[in-house]
């Protein structure tokens, strides 16, 4: 589609028939008996001033212009006529006054505003017209914190931009031993400083950033608990190991590879009703559906509970038989 038609001027509209020589059509003479209060009405209409058509026909072009760049814009079909038109739209949005003048950003947070300009390649002054929108919304996507962006012209001369950014819940570590942030969709975040995020938990082992959302959303439905929570590292990409307290000397918690969110919520109660994590301990196992098998710190005795009838913990000492019974 050519967009030449916006700098052709349309044709005269004589809205005032008889004028440049035109015979005139005129009313009859108001008949005897017309009531004086019709005959003062009919003068105070031949004193109102006459507009000029040109004066209308040009107000008549700008609407129409206006009118029509606005269709051209809500339609998209600006955007399939740019390649056909190119330095025409130059033209007429000089013409026309359909310059970049303003940058609204919504949803702003953590993005660089430089960034956000240098995706959209467009200066002050620049044709509103030529701005490519799908180029300007792909760079913007393609910053680290972007997650969606639309672009959108808001005519005559502002630029209008709609940003979602990620949210980090992780730190992931790699197998190279470097960190990167994940969102919740398990797409990493390519920032340079991964430093003041040191609060989040740290997830290890492959299949952990897709998997991720999950067990947080999981963790965080024992409000005892889930504060405690330091690191979760992917066993296989099936289950979950996690790690409470302290990154050196804390306990490990073995997630089943089912029944995941039962087992720890049981946990949950059991330490509720029994402080068990006060005790010395460096790893709680909770991949056997009938008891919580424990190792003490140091002399590595477990310490089993069967559960019969709920949370009722037994000390018992136990042979410790390396995966019997239990999941990898």
């Amino acid at each position: 589609m050519r967009l030449l038609s916006l700098a052709v001027p349309l044709p005269p509209l004589d809205i005032f028939p008889g004028r440049g020589g035109k015979s005139v059509k005129r009313t009859a003479a108001p008949r005897q008996g017309a009531s004086a209060a019709a005959a003062r009405t009919v003068r105070r209409r031949r004193r109102l001033p006459r507009v000029d058509g040109r004066i209308a026909g040009a107000a008549l072009l700008s609407l129409a212009v206006s009118l029509g760049a606005a269709w051209l814009v809500g339609s998209g079909a600006l955007d399939r006529g740019m390649a056909a038109s190119g330095s025409a739209v130059a033209t007429v949005s000089q013409g026309l006054g359909l310059t970049v003048n303003n940058l609204m950003v919504e949803g702003r947070n953590r993005t660089d505003g430089r960034d956000i300009l240098a995706a959209l390649n467009v200066q002050r002054g620049a044709s509103i017209l030529d701005l490519d929108m799908q180029a300007a919304r792909e760079a913007l996507e393609a910053l680290p914190w972007v997650s969606k962006a639309v672009v959108s012209r808001r005519l005559p001369d502002t630029v209008h931009v709609r940003i979602e950014e990620r949210t980090p819940i992780a730190l992931w570590q790699r197998e190279d031993g470097q960190f990167m942030l994940t969102d919740a969709g398990g797409a990493a975040i390519p920032v340079q400083d991964v430093g003041t995020w040191g609060h989040l938990p740290v997830i290890v082992g492959g299949g952990a950033p897709a998997a991720a959302a999950e067990l947080f959303a999981m963790l965080n439905g024992e409000p005892s608990l889930a504060p405690r929570v330091k690191a979760a590292t992917r066993r296989g990409d099936r289950r979950w190991d996690i790690l409470l307290d302290d990154f050196e000397h804390g306990i490990t918690v073995k997630l089943p590879e089912t029944g995941a969110a039962a087992a720890w919520a049981r946990m949950a109660q059991i330490e509720q009703t029994h402080r068990m994590l006060a005790n010395d301990l460096t790893e709680i196992d909770l991949r056997l559906t009938d008891r919580v098998v424990v190792r003490l710190n140091g002399d590595g005795i477990p310490v089993g509970d069967r559960m019969k009838g709920g949370p009722k913990l037994k000390a018992m000492p136990l042979p410790l038989a390396p995966g019997a019974g239990r999941e990898a």
